[in-house]
């Protein structure tokens, strides 16, 4: 069989250049061993060992220093979170003689959330973060989706298949290499020992867990609704715990790498922003499985390829630029006037490129309206979105960096809101109804067949007048037909038709 060439292997390369550890940290299975072997090999010859072996975690665990001392460098040790302590050995030993690339290591725990043991090795490893297989390592080609919007272009797709359907198969089979080649009964019995391995086994290495079926059923709470906001206190009353039990067993699953949280982004220009990170699972194979959907769901209903083809973009594009020069920090964007955009890319200079992820048959305008208040609100900062769907031979949408540009889908141009994305180009675009704005501090209810305003503070004027409040709500009480009553000078709210 032969070996997919993982995009983070020069990544390893360089930084065993520079660098006295080197420490390649993923999920169980997705081919951290097989690349780190591999550079063992062919690039940088070195002893391998694995603390999966009983002999050898044994011998490393009574005496970690003893066993160092044994050891000629270069060397990897793979799966070292099972060991802990030994990264204080690796520490000594390396602050004695300084050389780079004496130690490449690979863990299926995120040992950066132990304090004792990360602060072990602060200045002195590089870790690097290797994901399931992204669709351009399975087909050998280097993605430059990203890198290409950023520069302004976006990529024109002409000989692809359109639909939902085309594309349920990749999503449901995610990117986990045993996998691959596996029929949908084999497919799911891999996860569900996968899962059971990684919770009975991987979980107790890392934190002492009173009742493990718990951490499994937040597992499949989080992959039902994949891709949306956390509420941890939604989740709490869902599994009958506590909040404080949902978020230190969410913390679990997230060093597990078995799921992740995107944060919101915000920046001083923009106001109102819901800073409520997003949770996915990191790979659709395993969310595919955890909510009982295979690619015939996933191509019929609505609702699950919604949210599985989202976190398949936004895992797709996190896998994409951690290999990349310049890679930018991905986040979503939500804010309190309900405008949301599924994934936001920023770099270091600044520099911000948009990405919304549909599933319809085609792209309505309200899908714009989130690329829209980036695009005005960041100006210049704004180079590039795209607003995709599987229906399409093309990216539905790019927006120029400059407000004063259109909005371009297909053909359609969006310039205003209510546009008709089907219309031929250059055509006028269909304005919406307009909408009276309610005042602000300002809540409307309905009472019989009229309109009633209602402030939502209090109001006090001078004299012996009650508050606008009290006054308003005194004639809802006595009905729609009650005299009006005597407002203060510039009180008076504005009434709806």
């Amino acid at each position: 069989m032969s070996v997919v060439e993982r995009h983070l292997r020069p990544r390893v390369l360089e930084a065993l250049d520079d660098t006295r550890v080197v420490v390649v940290l993923a999920a169980r299975q997705v081919g951290k061993s097989t690349l780190v072997q591999d550079v063992a090999t062919r690039d940088r010859p070195a002893t391998i060992l694995t603390l999966d072996d009983q002999a050898t975690r044994d011998a490393a665990a009574a005496d970690p220093a003893g066993f160092l001392a044994g050891l000629v460098t270069p060397v990897v040790i793979d799966e070292v979170q099972r060991v802990p302590d030994l990264l204080l050995a690796i520490k000594v030993r390396v602050d004695r003689a300084p050389a780079p690339g004496q130690f490449l290591l690979t863990g299926s725990a995120n040992i950066l959330t132990a304090p004792r043991i990360a602060d072990a090795l602060t200045g002195r490893a590089e870790y690097l973060r290797l994901a399931p297989f992204s669709q351009g390592e399975l087909r050998g080609t280097t993605e430059s989706f990203v890198p290409l919007l950023f520069d302004g272009r976006w990529p024109q797709i002409t000989s692809r298949n359109v639909g939902r359907a085309a594309y349920a198969e990749i999503v449901a089979t995610g990117g986990y290499p045993a996998v691959m080649n596996r029929t949908d009964a084999r497919r799911a019995r891999f996860f569900d020992s996968y899962v059971d391995t990684i919770i009975q086994r991987d979980l107790s290495t890392i934190a002492q867990v009173h009742d493990q079926a718990n951490v499994r059923n937040l597992l499949s709470a989080i992959a039902s609704t994949s891709a949306s906001l956390m509420n941890f206190d939604s989740l709490a009353r869902d599994l009958a715990l506590s909040a404080n039990t949902v978020r230190s067993h969410t913390a679990l699953l997230d060093t597990l790498f078995l799921t992740t949280r995107l944060e919101a982004w915000s920046t001083n220009l923009l106001s109102r922003v819901i800073k409520t990170p997003k949770a996915y699972v990191t790979d659709t194979g395993l969310l595919c499985h955890l909510i009982g959907a295979d690619a015939n769901r996933l191509a019929v209903d609505g609702a699950i390829a919604g949210m599985a083809f989202e976190t398949f973009a936004a895992m797709e594009l996190r896998r994409q630029v951690a290999s990349q020069d310049n890679a930018p920090r991905q986040f979503h964007y939500r804010d309190r006037d309900g405008r949301e955009v599924d994934v936001v890319l920023e770099r270091r200079d600044g520099s911000v490129v948009a990405v919304e992820v549909k599933t319809a048959a085609s792209a309505s305008p309200s899908d714009f309206r989130g690329l829209r208040h980036l695009r005005d609100k960041l100006g210049e900062r704004f180079k590039g979105a795209c607003c995709s769907t599987p229906a399409s031979r093309r990216c539905r949408s790019v927006i120029d960096s400059r407000p004063s540009r259109s909005v371009v889908c297909g053909q359609a141009r969006l310039d205003a809101p209510g546009a008709d994305p089907d219309a031929p180009a250059g055509s006028a675009a269909r304005q919406p109804p307009r909408v009276r704005r309610r005042p602000r501090n300002t809540d409307t209810r309905r009472t019989s067949s009229r309109w009633v305003m209602f402030l939502t503070r209090e109001v006090r004027p001078a004299g012996d007048n009650p508050s606008v409040t009290q006054v308003l709500r005194r004639r809802c009480r006595r009905g729609p037909h009650a005299p009006a009553p005597t407002w203060p000078v510039g009180r008076a709210p504005r009434r709806r038709p």
